[in-house]
This record gives structure tokens, C-alpha cells and sequence, in this order.
């Protein structure tokens, strides 16, 4: 296993019903060969497989949980036990080789575990020879082993692998317990604040923005373009798009201006401070408030752009088309 994880299932927060049905399955003795775990990235579902492989091979369970003490505990905590299997995208896929690499291994017998465990990270990465490997290892399975496909985009994988697996679902975290997490971590409250409000509900993408300073300096550029769009002329706004153009990371730019508009929408509807992404910028969210137009207009139209974007066109004219539409739609009532 690549990274230590010594956390327990019972101790995995925000994922009370996954963590209740893997229980069950292990109190039970009646636990899949297969399982899919699903839902967004970074809300736990690593962190669950590698418990679940710990608490599969633990020789003194607990209430079906891991013992956390036991040699097999300790072995698949350090990520050195013979029988727990961790298979990862080379590069941006799985390839056929590595499945079977991955079925000579599990071909063998079990070194000294319960079960042979083997985790699929980005499961959905596998190209299509890879897929269907797998699913002869998914038809006929070895004894005492758990194949485990972690999927935070399961449409992508084979119907016939998502059928024969026991889908297990994660959801987002909930604010509150991101803003918990994150100062635990030692984010201040107030940055947990606004990350908790970016991260999409989860920990994993709030800890990735949190060490990213280019990720809060990309909120202030928005802005700026923003306030300058609200008195640009038609020739400064295409200035205005050759800038953007050159934007390093445009998509956060462009995500960041979704937000404040997002934001005065917000208040504009709720009255309520409360519900605002952007909360240590109030006073500079409160300027947004006298901008007159159509920020529901405003909003889609940035959304559009950056799904044009990921397609083969002309990133100049579509950004000048965006800034033009957007400045019409300042003027709407």
C-alpha cells in the first residue's frame, strides 16, 4: 500500500451509512467479492477501502472493525502486507498488464491474511483491454478475496463491472465538519470558512486549495475583471480577453468569477451574509451588490464558456464573446 493509514472504519467521519453497510458485511461473515466504492473525490473512499482491507485481515476484530494493534493491523497500516493488493493508474490509465500482474498475484495463496484484498484507485482509468481482464477475475474469483473499485466516475466503467460489484456510496461532507477538519489541520477558521464553501464538500480538494496560494490569488484577479468589465469599453474589453487568454490557470479565473457572481445572486435573493462564499470579502461583495443587470444571465454564461473551453476552439473569440454577452447582460433588467 502506498501511503499509512491506521485510521478504523468506525472512526471515518461523514460516511455513516457506507461505514454502517461495511460493518454489517464484516459482523456478518457476508462480505462481497466485490465492491464499488463510489461518490466524489476526497470524501473518503481510499481511506475506507484501506480500512476495510485492514479489518478483512485483522486477527482480533472488534465489532467487525480492526483491531488497530494486531501484526496484520500494523503490516497494512505501514502499507506492507503481503496480502492487501493496491492497483493505480501508470500514467493516466490501467493498463492490461498491470491486471495480469495483478491476477498471477492473486492467483497464488494467501501469505498469511484471512483474505487477499486489492484495491482499484481511479477504476474508471482502465482502458478497455484492462476492463475486460478484470472482468474475467470479477466472474471467477479467487477465494477469500475482495476486489475493491474506487470510482469517483462510475458511469465510465463496463456495465457488466458495475453489476457484479456491491456499489457502496459516498456523499459530500458537510460544511461543518470540513470547517472541523480543516482547522484540526491547522487552517485558520476563517479560511476554513471559505474553503468549506469552495471544496464541493470535500477534504481532500479543501486541503489541496488550502496550499495553493495561486488558488486565492485567483480570486482577486476575478474580481478585478469584473469590476473593470462594469466601465470597459468595447475596445478595452478585448484587451480585456487577449489577458485572459494568457491566464496560466483560466478555468480558476473563470470558476472564481462564477462565484462572485454567484454570490451577489445569493444576496440578492436570501438577504442572508450568511450563504455567501466569499464571506472575509464582504465589503468587497457588498460593492458587487449596486451593479445593476442580469447576474443569472452573467453566471450562465461564464458556466458556458468554460465548458467551450475544454473543446478544440478558438479560446480568443469565445473569451471576447463571453466579455461582450456579459457586459449586455450588466445592462439587462
Amino acid at each position: 500500500m502506498p501511503n499509512k493509514i491506521r485510521i478504523k472504519l468506525k472512526e471515518i467521519r461523514g460516511q455513516d451509512l457506507a461505514v454502517q453497510q461495511l460493518l454489517q458485511a464484516l459482523q456478518s461473515g457476508k462480505v462481497p467479492h466485490a465492491y464499488l466504492f463510489l461518490g466524489p473525490d476526497g470524501v473518503g473512499k481510499e481511506t475506507a477501502a484501506k480500512a476495510l482491507a485492514r479489518a478483512l485481515n485483522c486477527t482480533n476484530p472488534v465489532g467487525g472493525d480492526a483491531c488497530g494493534m494486531c501484526l496484520s493491523c500494523r503490516r497494512a497500516a505501514e502499507g506492507n502486507h503481503p496480502d492487501i493488493h493496491v492497483l493505480a493508474p501508470q500514467g493516466s490509465v490501467i493498463k492490461i498488464d498491470q491486471v495480469r500482474e495483478l491476477q498471477r498475484q492473486v492467483g497464488f495463496s494467501r501469505y498469511e491474511g484471512k483474505y487477499q484484498v486489492v484495491l482499484f484507485l481511479e477504476a474508471d482509468r482502465m482502458k478497455e483491454e484492462a476492463a475486460n481482464a478484470l472482468l474475467k477475475l470479477l466472474e471467477e474469483p479467487p477465494e477469500n478475496t475482495v476486489l475493491i473499485l474506487i470510482s469517483a466516475k462510475p458511469a465510465a466503467l463496463l456495465q457488466t463491472i458495475q453489476s457484479r460489484c456491491v456499489p457502496v456510496r459516498f456523499v459530500p461532507l458537510s460544511p461543518s465538519l470540513l470547517v472541523e477538519l480543516l482547522v484540526a489541520r491547522g487552517t485558520t477558521a476563517d479560511q476554513a470558512e471559505l474553503l468549506s464553501g469552495m471544496a464541493g464538500g470535500s477534504i481532500g480538494q479543501a486541503l489541496a486549495l488550502a496550499g495553493d496560494a495561486r488558488y486565492m490569488e485567483a480570486r482577486d484577479q476575478a474580481l478585478d475583471y469584473l469590476e473593470r468589465l462594469t466601465r470597459a469599453d468595447a475596445y478595452q474589453l478585448l484587451s480585456m480577453a487577449a489577458e485572459l487568454e494568457q491566464q496560466e490557470d483560466l478555468a480558476t479565473v473563470l470558476d472564481w468569477m462564477a462565484r462572485w457572481y454567484r454570490d451577489i445572486l445569493v444576496w440578492q435573493q436570501m438577504g442572508s451574509e450568511r450563504l455567501i462564499l466569499n464571506r472575509d470579502c464582504w465589503d468587497r461583495v457588498q460593492g458587487l451588490k449596486g451593479w445593476g443587470g442580469n447576474h443569472a444571465l452573467a453566471l450562465k454564461e461564464i458556466l458556458l464558456t468554460r465548458r467551450r473551453l475544454q473543446e478544440n476552439v478558438n479560446k480568443r473569440l469565445v473569451l471576447e464573446a463571453m466579455l461582450l454577452r456579459l457586459k449586455r447582460a450588466g445592462r439587462d433588467s
